[in-house]
């Protein structure tokens, strides 16, 4: 326990010294606080050195503020950075956000990314998390951002989705009734991508911090910052 509290003190030392300075296209990845939806999303996915991870956006400047561009809330929108930050907090008060930036071998991709936000502001919350329908879900908006930047290829890799606990490998209860409410099969097999899967991507390096995602090692995290 105590070189559990050991290594949260190190990486909270590290960044009250090592302020993040936001760029345009970095992608900031959040243990939201959402009830029963984002509790069954960390159920069944896990992230980068097992952090519990359940959205996404992406840094944007517009009219020298910086924003995040999310799907949430039923619909895709530009929201304040720091508005995202606040909106969840670890026991500490600090944002549960862990910021990652794409290689330098692909940065030669945000400017086309950032070309194709209008397109997709506006739209529909994607609540089946299908890749088939006109509605968009947080990481499907950043996987397509990212495949229409690279001439249609893929760069983030979707994946056969799963609806079953990653504890008893049965359907969560949760996603059954959800399904069951929309009166939809579970997706299950269904071609898709999720915010946690995408923390493992070789194509991103962790760069920043801000607080404790739940269930996350922090000593595998610490080491990720380091590198990097």
């Amino acid at each position: 326990m105590l070189f559990i509290f050991f290594i949260q003190f190190i990486i909270s030392f590290l960044f009250s010294i090592n302020e993040y300075n936001p760029e345009e296209g970095d992608l900031v990845f959040q243990d939201l606080d959402c009830d029963s939806i984002c509790d069954a999303i960390e159920d069944v996915t896990s992230g980068l050195c097992n952090a519990e991870i359940s959205h996404v956006g992406i840094i944007i400047f517009k009219n020298d503020s910086v924003y995040v561009l999310e799907a949430i809330e039923g619909v895709v929108k530009l929201t304040l950075y720091e508005e995202f930050l606040n909106r969840s907090l670890d026991d500490s008060g600090k944002p549960k956000v862990m910021v990652f930036r794409v290689k330098d071998i692909y940065k030669h991709l945000i400017p086309d990314v950032l070309k194709k936000i209008d397109k997709y502001l506006g739209k529909h919350y994607d609540y089946l998390f299908d890749f088939d329908n006109d509605s968009i879900y947080c990481s499907e908006l950043i996987y397509f951002l990212f495949k229409e930047a690279n001439n249609n290829n893929e760069f983030f890799n979707a994946s056969p989705m799963t609806f079953k606990s990653s504890k008893t490998g049965l359907f969560n209860d949760y996603w059954i009734s959800y399904f069951k409410s929309y009166n939809k099969e579970i997706p299950e097999g269904k071609s898709g991508i999720n915010p946690a899967s995408m923390t493992k991507s070789n194509k991103l390096d962790l760069i920043y911090l801000f607080g404790n995602i739940k269930n996350a090692k922090n000593e595998c995290l610490l080491e990720k910052l380091k590198k990097n």
